[in-house]
């Protein structure tokens, strides 16, 4: 992966060209169709039309995953957080026959949520920025 950032299109336009250019140079191709760029922006409508070297228009994403996180074009990390939670209730489901038996002590079944289900509720939480709506979510989930 790679970030290329800058304020404006026409000088990210001359650092995307520049790039390719050097990797060419150095025997490398860049591969257009695997090639994607995000605008990040507190809309998260702005469209750039970034071009590569011989002319093709580079994919436009509105978010994008990596290393198993994802970021959106608006900055956030809404998707992010929804994956999470639908991870968590995953994880829930798998115990849900332990959790729903009457016979087994609550002390058991709370034990039971701490080291199986929450771990993958609240992973990757610490790089997040956070807001009152995203806390409230993941709240909601305990």
């Amino acid at each position: 992966m790679l970030v290329i950032t800058s304020e404006n299109e026409e000088d990210l336009q001359w650092r995307v060209v520049k790039w390719q250019e050097t990797l060419e140079r150095r025997g490398f191709k860049v591969n257009v169709d695997e090639t994607e760029t995000m605008v990040n922006s507190k809309e998260g409508n702005d469209r750039l039309a970034i071009h590569e070297n011989r002319g093709s228009i580079i994919n436009q994403v509105g978010q994008f995953t990596c290393l198993n996180s994802t970021i959106s074009q608006e900055g956030g990390c809404k998707a992010e957080v929804e994956k999470r939670i639908k991870a968590a209730w995953g994880k829930g489901r798998e115990v849900a026959e332990v959790v729903c038996d009457k016979k087994i002590q609550i002390k058991i079944k709370v034990k039971l949520y701490r080291i199986q289900t929450r771990p993958v509720l609240i992973y990757g939480t610490g790089t997040w920025a956070q807001n009152e709506k995203r806390k409230q979510s993941l709240k909601e989930q305990r």
